[in-house]
């Protein structure tokens, strides 16, 4: 059994670091399949660029980044609680 605050706080922050990870693997099907969508629409069209369109390649190129920059910060923010259990 655990003794003391600081063994019932690295339990809580351990199941706090759960939490982001099972968000971040459950947040990165749906965001995918979203982009997918809005860079396929006929707005868009991010498969047919031209370079002269600044503000459509701007956008097609944010679209395809969003994903990793989201899925990473809900880890980041995962491991930062780790981080403070070493403490």
């Amino acid at each position: 059994m655990i003794k003391g605050k600081k063994g019932t706080a690295a339990i809580y922050l351990f199941m706090l670091f759960i939490v982001f990870v099972v968000l971040g693997l459950s947040l990165g099907n749906p965001l995918t399949q979203s982009i997918g969508e809005s860079k396929n629409s006929s707005e868009i069209n991010c498969s047919n660029v031209s370079d002269s369109d600044y503000q459509n390649r701007a956008v097609c190129t944010q679209l395809d980044t969003f994903p990793f920059f989201y899925v990473g910060l809900i880890f980041g923010l995962g491991f930062i609680i780790i981080k403070t259990l070493g403490r």
